[in-house]
Parts: structure tokens; sequence; C-alpha cells
């Protein structure tokens, strides 16, 4: 194979680079960058990306380059990597059209294997020929050789692209060029794919634009089998149609055998009727001899009246047998006359059966041809589904990744689960303290934002039910400082006046959290929460709450108390906490508890469930035992919940004095 190669005409870069110009040719580089990208563009969304579009494309890439060596650069070399010629000779033709490239006369050359790679300053190489990008970057190292591949995985190359729905899209590898010392403009490296998840999901577009196209493909070729079904039926009728057009031509051969015959049948009496036309007319003149003879003989007129009456009766039969003949003359020429109609008739539809038959034939080879283009397009379709499949094991490798980080975190979570559960006191840390109580715990997710917590001081017990700012693993957190503060203010500090604790718990999460409530991106979490000091000796009971209520139900009474509407955290109101103390009475029931059981949506209208509903409940179930209360609570929650998910976590204290 000879490389093609074209002599200097016109230059469109300077020798020394883009690179080497001034601000006025940076400037109009931008430009022809920019024209570039958009005449790129909207060429490919209205016509395929066919090999002209790709020669071009390449060309122009190679304009937007810079060579360190390109002072020792006397040929600019465009090599091919393909196993038939495809793009060759398209590629050659485009650039005799240029004439030069980098200032250089350009000349192009072809290999078919990566083995037969000579250097060159461009190499351009396919996917769809399997060729081993590795293996053609070891080949090409150290020559300064620009490679610029198509439909390969990201950053496998040094400027690779891929064509979806007709519009290229490209990605850079800087430091594989940088190696061998090519630089690419900075405008355009700026509207290239710079991330492999944008490059992937790319990918996955072309996969969907590939399984449209074998769906359209799958519809064309049951179209074209009910075309072919219905030519071969048409076929079936010309072979009937021209079985019986032979019959009609041969019934006509022999009306016309029969034509012939008859014409001469009438040939035959015509001289016959002209024959005796002659006698008649000889018999007229023998008659007017004889009426001269009798002029002349009157005395024989008895005897030539005789002859004559004979003669006249002869004349009459032979009239008789003329007119007669007449009649059959006429009905003969009627039945010929049919009969040329009839020949006329099986002319034209003859006429009519042939055009048809060549309409016929004239669809049969537009179908032909639709189905050999649909058969290449097949061919084509089965490479890129074998592409495809190569791109979905990556995916597959990238999945299996996924599944195994996705363990490892939820590992994480299970252990920070069973770590909360380990911090959370347990039942029987409240039946050393109180005897008729139930705890109703439920988590959104494995790891809980609410709490709950418990004490003893003195005669006083403190009872405590949390609601975190958000859940899962940010509320677990924020529920394990919580915790952390009740300890040090009531186990360490001694203080158990309600109040007082919700007062020095938001001081420490403020001072925690750095919060000052000037800027936005400080953390302004905190907790919504209910504290009790129940002191059995004197029966009594001290409430505060941080937007959390307490519900005490004494016989058929409900009272509900209110907690202070700001959190424990920073706020617009920033007021001490108000102390609530109640006088409790035998069988007095105390209820403490978050909002994720009354902001839980579900029932006949998608609702939530509501404070009001959650006291009617409470009031049924009163009398029975704690225990029970509970079972029934988590009953109704999942009854009321239904299909939907849980909104919030939830947490429920229930203390019988």
């Amino acid at each position: 194979m000879q490389p093609y190669s074209t002599a200097v005409k016109t230059a469109v870069w300077p020798a020394s680079g883009f690179f080497a110009a001034g601000k006025p040719f940076a400037a109009a580089t931008a430009v022809l960058i920019t024209i570039f990208l958009l005449v790129f563009g909207s060429v490919a969304r209205t016509q395929e990306f066919d090999n002209e579009s790709r020669s071009v494309y390449i060309l122009d890439i190679a304009r937007y380059v810079k060579w360190e060596n390109i002072d020792d650069i006397s040929v600019f070399r465009i090599g091919v990597l393909e196993p038939v010629e495809d793009l060759f000779p398209v590629i050659s033709h485009n650039a005799s059209l240029r004439g030069e490239i980098q200032g250089r006369p350009v000349e192009v050359v072809s290999f078919e294997t990566i083995d037969e790679i000579t250097p060159v300053s461009l190499l351009y190489v396919n996917k769809r020929y399997d060729y081993d990008i590795a293996l053609v970057l070891a080949r090409i190292r150290g020559n300064h050789t620009l490679l610029i591949s198509e439909n390969y995985e990201f950053h496998r190359s040094m400027i690779n692209f891929i064509v979806y729905d007709g519009q290229q899209r490209f990605e850079v590898n800087e430091d594989r060029m940088n190696e061998e010392g090519l630089h690419v403009s900075e405008l355009f490296r700026e509207h290239a794919v710079t991330t492999e998840a944008d490059w992937q999901e790319i990918y996955r577009l072309v996969e969907l634009e590939l399984e449209q196209e074998k769906i359209l493909v799958l519809e064309q070729n049951r179209l074209i089998e009910e075309q072919l079904a219905e030519i071969e039926m048409q076929s079936e009728r010309i072979d009937q149609q021209r079985d019986h057009i032979e019959r009609q031509m041969e019934e006509i051969e022999r009306q016309g055998e029969l034509l012939e015959k008859l014409e001469g049948e009438i040939a035959a009496r015509q001289r016959e009727v002209e024959r005796q036309n002659r006698q008649i007319a000889e018999q007229g003149r023998e008659i007017s001899e004889q009426m001269e003879e009798l002029e002349e003989n009157r005395r024989e007129s008895e005897r030539q009246s005789a002859i004559l009456a004979g003669q006249m009766e002869r004349i009459d039969e032979q009239e008789n047998m003329i007119a007669e003949q007449d009649v059959i003359l006429g009905r003969q020429l009627e039945q010929i006359e049919k009969q040329r109609l009839l020949i006329w008739f099986f002319i034209v539809m003859l006429v009519f059966i042939a055009a048809l038959a060549y309409f016929i034939y004239k669809s049969y080879r537009i179908k032909k041809e639709a189905n050999i283009k649909l058969e290449e397009k097949n061919r084509l379709i089965t490479k890129q589904r074998d592409e495809i499949q190569q791109q979905r094991d990556s995916i597959a490798e990238q999945r299996d990744r996924i599944v195994e980080q996705n363990k490892l975190i939820w590992d994480s979570i299970n252990y920070a689960q069973r770590i909360q559960r380990a911090i959370l006191p347990d039942d029987t840390n409240f039946s050393v303290i109180l005897d008729h109580f139930f705890i109703m715990y439920r988590p959104k997710d494995v790891v809980s934002g609410d709490f709950y917590w418990e004490s003893k001081i003195g005669n006083e017990v403190i009872v405590v039910a949390a609601d975190c700012t958000g859940h899962g693993v940010p509320g677990a957190l924020m529920s394990m400082l919580g915790v952390t503060f009740l300890n040090d203010i009531v186990n360490t500090r001694k203080i158990t006046r309600p109040s007082e604790i919700l007062d020095k718990l938001r001081e420490d999460v403020i001072n925690a959290f750095h919060q000052q409530g000037s800027r936005k991106e400080e953390i302004q979490d905190g907790m919504d929460i209910a504290v009790c000091a129940i002191n059995q000796e004197n029966k009594t009971i001290q409430f505060a709450g941080a937007n959390n209520p307490l519900i005490l139900i004494r016989g058929s009474e409900a009272f509900q108390y209110k907690g202070d509407r700001m959190p424990v955290a920073i706020s617009d109101r920033m007021m001490d906490f108000n102390n609530h103390i109640i006088e409790l009475q035998d069988k007095d029931q105390v209820y403490i508890f978050s909002d994720g059981y009354i902001d839980q949506f579900g029932g006949d209208n998608n609702k939530k469930f509501m404070r009001k509903r959650l006291v009617s409940l409470l009031m049924e179930i009163k009398d029975e035992p704690m225990i029970r209360q509970k079972e029934i609570l988590v009953r109704s929650f999942d009854e009321w919940k239904g299909d939907n998910e849980q909104t919030d976590d939830v947490v429920m204290i229930g203390l019988r004095i």
C-alpha cells in the first residue's frame, strides 16, 4: 500500500504552533474552536456521522494540539489503524484538500496490524476493530504521537470520542499527552467530558439508543416477512394469470384460424353470388331477346308465354335463394364482428396484465434492496451489541464493588446500632426504680435519633424521652451526645430539677456546636425533649419540656402539660424553661413521647395520627396493664401506618404511679 502524500499549498497554522501567538491570535483561536464545536454539533444532529464527518473531525482536532518537536517534523504523518481500507481513502482525500497541518505537508498512511505501526504524528484507532489500546500505546511510546481513539473506555487513550444521537462527545487524558510532549488548547479542553461518571452515562444512553434501534429493526424484519409472504402470493397469482393468458392466446389462435376459414367461405359464396348475378344478367338479356321475339312473333305468344312463365318461376326461385344467402351472409358478418371485438378485449387485458406484472416486479426489487440495507444494519447492530456487552461486564464489575462497599457500610451501621443499644438503659434498669411502666422504641432506620434515659438521684427518679434533629446515623450521633450531657448534668453535677436540666443541656449543645445564630454555615441542630422528676415519697412529679408535652390520665380525665415552644439549641427565643410541679394520686398514669407516633401518616385518608387521637387511644386502654398498653399502642401504630413508610423515629414512655 503506497501512502498518500501532498505538496505544500497553503499554511493553516504558523510553524511555531498556535500557542506561541499573541493575544489577537489567541482570540482568533477561541473563535475557531467555538465555530468548530458548534458546526460539528449542528452537523451531527442533522446527518449521520459517517467517514466523511469522522475524517474532518480528526483533521480539525490536529489543529488544536501543540507538538513540542514541531521544528523537527518535516512531513506531518497521519496513521489510520484498520483491518480494511474504510476511513483511509476518505481522510487521504480531505488531507490533500487541506494541504498542510501545523504548517507541514500532510502524508496519510494505513496500518492493518499494531506491529506495522511506524512513527507518525497522529494515529487514529476505532474500538469496533478490537485493537488492544494498551498495545497501541506501547507501540507509539516515545514517538511524540497523538493517539485519537473512538468508543474506548474513559482515559484509556489521549483524545477519545464517542458519538451519541449524532453528536460527538470527547475526553482528554492530558497526563498521557504530556508524556509524549503534546499539549491541548485550554479552550478545546473546556468542552471535554471530565469525569468517568459522565462518560459512563453517555455509554448508558448509547446502549438505550441501540436497544431502540434493535426494536425498530425487529419491527422492520416483521414487515419484510409480511411483504415477502405477500410477494409469494402475488407470484402465485401471476403464475395463474400467466397460465390463463396462455390459454386465452391459444383460444385466440384457434379463433383466428376459424376466422380465416370463415373468410374463405365468405369469399367463395361471394363468388357464387357474382356468378349467379351474371347468370341472372344473361337470363335478363335472354328475356329481352324473347320479348323482342314475342313482338315479332305474336303468333307464337302462347308458346312463348308458357316458356316465359317457366323462366319467371326459375327467376323467382333464384331470387329467393339470393335473399336467403344475403341473410346467411349478414349473420356471418355479425359473428365475425363480435369475434374481432373479443380479440381486441383479450389484447387489452394482456397489456394490462403485463403492466401489473411489471409493477409487482418493480416493487419486489425495491423491497429486496431494502432487505439488503437492513441486513447491513443488522450486522452493524451485532457489532455494537458486542461492544455493549463488554460495557455491561465492566458495569457488573463496578456493581460488585458497590455491593461490597455497601456491605461494609451496613456492617458499620449495625455495629453503631449495638453501641447505641448498649448506651440506652434497658428494661431491667427501669424495673429497679419503677414498678409499672413500658417503653416503646421504634427507630425509623437501623439507628435512631430518638432516645430515652433514666437515673435515680436520692428520692428523685429522672426519666427522659428525647427527639434529636434528623434520624439514622446523624440522629444517632446527636442522641449519643445527649446521653453524655445528661450523665454529666444529672449524675455528676447532681441537678435534678427538670427546667435546670434543660437549661444546662441547652448550654452544652450550644457550646459543643459553637452555635451563635449569626452564621449560616454553623450547625443549627438540637433536640426536642421531655424531662420528668418523680418523687414517690411525697407523691409529686416535676416536668419541663422543649416542644414535647406530658399527658396525665387520672380516672376518666386526661390532662396535657405542654412543653415550652423552643428547642434545646440556639433559637430566636432563648428564655429559661418552665418547671411544672404536679401532685400525684394513686393509679395516675403519665406518658412522655417524641413526635414520631403522632406524625405518622396512614389511615383511610393517609393523614397524620395526631395528638388528639393518641389521647383518645390512651383513655381507651388506661385500665389495661402497662405491658398490654404497649402491645395495643404498637398494633395501633402498625395498623395506622399500613403500607406507608415510617415517617420518623418513635419513642414513648408510660408510667403508672
